[in-house]
């Protein structure tokens, strides 16, 4: 089986150098979505607490 894959990775190489791009490219897309989230949800944490640091009472839904 190993003997098979090295023969197919010398044949075909561009092939391997391909599926591997895809799977970097998928990684950093998945890495930049989750980052880009919570650095999102980080940001309105921040100024919502900025605009009602100040506030007496705060009246809220309940869950």
């Amino acid at each position: 089986m190993l003997r098979l894959a090295l023969s197919q990775l010398r044949d075909q190489p561009r092939r391997y150098v391909s599926v591997l791009l895809a799977i970097v490219i998928g990684v950093t897309f998945l890495a930049s979505a989750l980052l880009v989230g919570s650095s999102s949800t980080a940001s309105l944490r921040n100024s919502l607490g900025a605009t009602y640091s100040r506030a007496d009472l705060v009246i809220a839904p309940t869950p």
